[in-house]
């Protein structure tokens, strides 16, 4: 039967192995673990500890505004292409909605 491991397993075990204070195969023993299996938990928490120092923030603020932009500048286009079916074309109208399209 194969044996399964909650997050916060995985985590306790990957931590050892960071810290170093044991060998791989204490580790290993003393949590019924397969060597490979410590080594490749090690490998995900190394990766993933440069994301718990990031700006999520920033990086929502940015995704977020060039979504703003994109709909503006399809709004611009749609009011654009309206103006100009229905013949007028006020050139104030114009040179306010083409801010949007660039």
């Amino acid at each position: 039967m194969r044996k399964t491991f909650t997050p916060s397993q995985n985590a306790h075990v990957a931590l050892s192995a960071l810290k170093g204070s044991l060998s791989i195969s204490q580790i290993a023993s003393e949590n019924e673990v397969h060597p490979t299996q410590i080594k490749q938990w090690e490998t995900v928490a190394k990766d993933g500890l440069s994301t718990l120092f990031t700006d999520k923030r920033r990086n929502e603020h940015k995704d977020l505004q060039e979504k703003i932009d994109q709909l503006y500048k399809i709004i611009g286009q749609r009011d654009l292409s309206t103006t100009t079916k229905n013949g007028h074309n006020n050139r104030l109208i114009t040179r306010h909605l083409s801010h949007y399209l660039f």
